[in-house]
């Protein structure tokens, strides 16, 4: 903290070092997320980044998102054709906090950045894709299967209450008229559907709490042992909460964790 006697002093942005000692002394390489600019200000928010590299889902164009001084955002596509020692020389010589370009060799976005110490940072992109677990990738694979869930639990509903109103319609003289079987078969239907609505249900309780993970940055990680789940596992169910080795001791099977509360119920 900067501190001026007993006050708060404004803290700069970065450490003024003489350009003659300032270096590039950190290199990141990461597979770029294709996501909209909404999702790009969102995962900026919670990283709690100034700017934010991404591809551009619709485009596949490599852009920019900023913060601006007066808090509102910028996007930026790189256009200049440079190298990276040219892009240092503009980042010096221009006074900004980052100078984003596209590499003269590989085609695609760059940004080089000024570090808190004086010195010079740069990211550049991976051609192989972002992995499961990042949080774009991972929110946009979840909010695919809410969606899907929720259509789900919408049939299952509709048939219920059509199976009602056909009931309801005919009134309760019409099951004296029906075979036994007839009424044992739409028993077993209807449980059928319950327990198909109850399994939807845990599934998209489930879904959310992912979701809650992504936000808070724990999304991936085993509740059981903390490790990370492997990303072949994430993509087969995005919203596991185990890794293979804790899934057959903890992972509860959708529906089968109720049931078994209400038999415990019963023997007691």
């Amino acid at each position: 903290e900067w501190r001026h006697g007993q006050f708060s002093a404004p803290r700069p942005a970065w450490f003024d070092r003489p350009p003659d000692e300032r270096e590039l002394v950190r290199r990141k390489t990461f597979a770029l997320d294709e996501i909209t600019v909404e999702e790009a200000a969102f995962d900026m928010e919670m990283l709690d980044y100034d700017f934010y590299l991404f591809r551009e889902l619709g485009t596949g164009n490599d852009v920019v998102l900023h913060r601006l001084p007066d808090g509102g955002r910028e996007v930026v596509r790189p256009t200049p054709q440079l190298t990276v020692d040219e892009a240092v020389e503009r980042l010096v010589a221009g006074g900004e906090p980052f100078v984003a370009f596209t590499d003269r060799d590989t085609g695609r976005a760059n940004v080089v950045y000024r570090r808190y110490d004086g010195h010079h940072g740069l990211i550049t992109s991976a051609d192989e894709p972002a992995p499961p677990a990042a949080p774009s990738t991972a929110r946009r694979r979840l909010r695919d299967e809410l969606d899907r869930l929720e259509s789900v639990r919408a049939a299952l509903l509709g048939e219920q209450l059509d199976e009602e109103s056909a009931r309801d319609s005919v009134g309760e003289v019409s099951a004296i008229d029906q075979h036994p079987a007839d009424l044992g078969t739409e028993t077993f239907e209807r449980e059928r559907d319950l327990s198909l609505l109850e399994d939807v249900e845990m599934e998209i309780a489930d879904v959310r709490r992912a979701l809650v993970h992504v936000g808070q940055g724990t999304y991936g990680l085993c509740e059981a042992c903390g490790a990370q789940i492997p990303d072949e596992r994430l993509v087969a169910v995005p919203a596991t909460r185990f890794c293979f080795e804790h899934q057959t001791t903890t992972e509860v099977v959708p529906g089968v964790e109720q049931r078994r509360r209400s038999s415990d119920q019963e023997v007691r």
